[in-house]
């Protein structure tokens, strides 16, 4: 019974932590009028972890990927920008 009892508990810490984080999203995309708020709050539930340091690496990693992502965006706009040439068309694949 102790041991169903400990996976409840640590179960159950960890299913509010995800539904609390999951509410303020949501909540705040209301609260903004934010467009496709539903991102949010599935960014939330894969972000949250079981554990603080989790959650935060996790966080930093979505943060830097949207970072390079971003980067790599602007690049490929300023090289159409400079050169009046889509980086898309360029490689051989047709933009419709």
């Amino acid at each position: 019974m102790a041991r169903w009892l400990s996976w409840l508990v640590s179960g159950g810490r960890q299913s509010v932590r995800m539904t609390a984080a999951a509410l303020l999203a949501y909540a705040a995309t209301q609260v903004f009028g934010v467009h496709q708020g539903q991102w949010a709050v599935i960014t939330c539930l894969v972000v949250v972890q079981a554990s603080f340091a989790n959650t935060w690496d996790t966080s930093l990693s979505r943060v830097y990927g949207t970072v390079l992502g971003a980067l790599a965006g602007g690049g490929g706009v300023l090289a159409r920008e400079w050169t009046g040439a889509s980086v898309v068309q360029e490689s051989g694949v047709r933009a419709h």
